[in-house]
């Protein structure tokens, strides 16, 4: 069935769900948008653009928001740095838009379609529209009760895509099925999908495959793991009865061990690198004796897996080792030889033109392709490099400075919460996966994930709610 058709018999369906979203108290409608962010590759549209579930669920929050009348985004607090940041970028983009002359780009003929007058301003409408699951999450979510249960939709989605990428490397080496998880209705060219997973290759080097689950590259899963696994982690080295008996199995060692093993598998070197800090940090910060325990019970557990996986042939046999498979990943010359690294030198020399406004939004994927004369659009493979790219260094300042007032609010009550509080648990697993997920978009994506946004409003929700305990509760020791 062409792609066209089937969303024509999906949307009364499609209609339908998004009038009970917009109908239903927006605290209850997150939790199902929490669940579906992780769909970048699985049902999703490709319209020119590609409209993940979550895009929909989204927007028909905040359609019923306006149908209600409800202006209060506008008023949530504590969120000024992030505003500031918002305005900035508006700014840049409309000075540009009626300053900046962008080279003509001969584009391939499925790029044209983004390469019109109308993208500098859809691009900065994308950027805002991601940042308002930030804004809904801070003014909507009050309780410790609803963040518990934003939390806990959370942790559970990433334990069941988890277990969802490790089966798929038995699948891919079985020959089983469900190995590519990924589909999406093509609307340009009228094909009835798109396997993200058939069209997208990851070179891991020492593997054909690498798992994605339902995002369209396997370093998008790995950097979603990255946002729920060192909170796991801090419910589990906590060993707290209430913590358990709260939040279940996301706080038992099983769930970790599941989180890492996914993250193995996809092969993504940043995820590999950032989930070790993140990992030590949060031993450090709740128990520095399990230290000792964490870290040789992480390197066996991968070990046995890594054997376990050879033996069903998913190595090809070319390793038996969980060292030969990092060494084989992390070779210097792949490193430095990624194209990654030749965007970086175009990024750098769009920034030595336009260094204090930028380009405006969007406009360096026009500008990077001209200058490299590809017939495609140019990624500045990263969300903070695509900041300073399009909106100068005053943009890039300004998002870095809401960022550390955002970490630094979280690590002051993380400071003075009392010691042995649920909340403090909590908070010392956000602020671990809200800051190694934040180094990760710097490796990829041009915009920030909705995974991201939904760190930082739990960030900032539960500072609010250890900011009225402040007084009466008294700085906490510090836990030997």
């Amino acid at each position: 069935m062409p792609g066209s058709y089937f969303a024509l018999s999906m949307f009364p369906l499609a209609l339908a769900l998004g009038i009970y979203v917009a109908s239903r108290p927006p605290k209850q409608s997150l939790l199902f948008l929490t669940a579906v962010l992780p769909f970048e590759a699985f049902g999703v549209i490709e319209a020119g653009f590609t409209v993940p579930p979550a895009y929909l669920v989204l927007f028909a929050i905040l359609g019923g928001l306006i149908a209600r009348g409800d202006s209060g985004l506008g008023t949530a607090g504590r969120t000024g740095s992030v505003k500031t940041y918002l305005a900035i970028a508006t700014v840049t983009t409309l000075f540009a838009f009626g300053t900046t002359v962008l080279p003509q780009v001969d584009l391939s003929a499925n790029m044209q379609y983004r390469a019109g007058w109308w993208r500098s301003p859809v691009q900065l409408a994308l950027l805002i529209f991601h940042f308002s699951l930030f804004f809904v999450i801070v003014q909507y979510i009050r309780g410790r009760t609803a963040a518990e249960a934003l939390l806990k939709v959370h942790l559970w989605t990433a334990i069941c895509l988890g277990c969802l990428g490790i089966y798929q490397i038995f699948a891919y080496s079985l020959n089983l099925p469900f190995a590519d998880c990924t589909w999406s209705i093509n609307l340009v060219d009228h094909s009835a999908s798109v396997k993200y997973a058939a069209i997208r290759h990851y070179s891991a080097q020492v593997a054909d495959f690498s798992t994605r689950a339902t995002f369209p590259e396997s370093r998008n899963f790995g950097e979603y793991l990255l946002s729920a696994v060192p909170i796991m982690a801090a419910l589990c080295i906590s060993r707290r009865p209430e913590i358990r008996q709260r939040f279940g199995f996301p706080a038992s060692p099983w769930a970790v061990a599941i989180g890492l093993t996914a993250i193995f598998f996809t092969m993504s070197r940043s995820a590999w690198i950032l989930i070790v800090p993140a990992l030590l940090y949060v031993g450090w910060k709740l128990s520095r004796r399990q230290l000792l325990l964490i870290i040789p019970g992480a390197l066996v557990l991968l070990s046995v897996v890594v054997v376990a996986i050879n033996q069903v042939g998913y190595f090809g046999g070319s390793t038996g080792s969980l060292f030969e498979v990092i060494g084989g990943r992390m070779n210097w010359f792949y490193i430095v030889n990624d194209p990654r690294i030749w965007h970086f030198l175009v990024l750098w020399e769009s920034f030595a033109q336009h260094p204090i406004l930028g380009l405006g939004a969007g406009n360096f994927a026009l500008w990077g392709a001209a200058f490299t004369g590809s017939p495609l659009l140019h990624s500045a493979h990263g969300f903070a490099w695509a900041t300073l790219a399009d909106f100068g260094l005053v943009g890039f300042v300004s998002l870095v400075v809401a960022f550390i007032i955002l970490l630094r609010r979280l690590s002051r009550a993380i400071k003075f919460s009392p010691s042995g509080s649920t909340d403090r648990v909590i908070m010392i697993g956000v602020f671990s996966a809200l800051l190694f997920t934040l180094f990760n978009t710097c490796f990829g994506g041009d915009r920030p994930p909705f995974y991201l946004m939904l760190l930082m409003g739990l960030a900032a929700v539960y500072t609010t709610l250890a900011s009225k305990n402040t007084d009466e509760c008294p700085a906490r020791p510090e836990t030997p």
